[in-house]
């Protein structure tokens, strides 16, 4: 799904949740682009690593309506967790062991991280 980040700027999150009401901008009556995201996550790859982690972050963290920013490695056991705490302040937690969890405060979710690389080969 589509989420725009301003009024000239659009991108394509690889997992996006929205808690409450989905606010869509209408085009041709379709609803494919999301104005609200609360949660957004993307999974890295060495193709979007740059972007998804500099400017498609600022764009992301721009949205009042984010509250949980997270980027995943696709290769190895590596996640970054952002959280909004003021409207310009982000708790920034790196998550390393499979043994330790990713807790989502602004939709209540806690998934363990060996959950989420489950069936993925990683490197060592």
């Amino acid at each position: 799904m589509r989420v725009k980040v301003n009024e000239s700027d659009y991108v394509y999150p690889d997992v996006v949740a929205v808690c409450g009401n989905a606010q869509f901008e209408f085009e041709d009556d379709t609803f494919d682009t999301l104005s609200n995201p609360t949660v957004i996550i993307e999974i890295l790859s060495d193709s979007t690593e740059r972007y998804d982690k500099g400017r498609k972050a600022e764009l992301y963290r721009a949205l009042p309506t984010v509250q949980d920013y997270v980027l995943i490695s696709q290769t190895h056991c590596y996640i970054e967790h952002y959280h909004r705490q003021t409207i310009t302040q982000w708790l920034f937690t790196i998550i390393s062991q499979m043994d330790e969890k990713l807790t989502l405060p602004s939709v209540n979710v806690t998934i363990a991280v060996q959950d989420i690389y489950d069936k993925v080969s990683l490197i060592a």
